[in-house]
């Protein structure tokens, strides 16, 4: 039987701001954020009283850092829109919050 510590969440942004610059780079910094097969991210917002999603996945990760590319998709949602994170790793599911910024 293996212990696995849950993974949280202390902020999603791009390094400097208070969220997501649009057509930037961004991490996610916590605990225990290591991705591997069968791990995904998953963003979801509300776009016009619909709720969207999108399926992430990370161009490197450390257990205290998941960084990820630029989303071309996000050049499309309203500045200030809030973001919502989804991460299913090894199991365990964590959450985070953050607001996408205009270039």
């Amino acid at each position: 039987l293996a212990v696995v510590d849950p993974a949280t969440i202390d902020s999603i942004a791009t390094e400097g701001k208070d969220g997501i610059v649009k057509g930037e780079a961004f991490a996610a910094l916590g605990s225990n954020l290591s991705f591997g097969e069968g791990d995904s991210v998953t963003v979801k917002w509300t776009e016009g009283g619909e709720e969207k999603s999108l399926a992430l996945t990370p161009k490197a990760t450390t257990p205290e850092r998941m960084d990820f590319d630029a989303v071309d998709a996000f050049d499309e949602i309203p500045d200030d829109t809030e973001l919502t994170f989804e991460f299913d790793l090894g199991g365990e599911t964590a959450e985070g919050e953050t607001r996408l910024l205009g270039e």
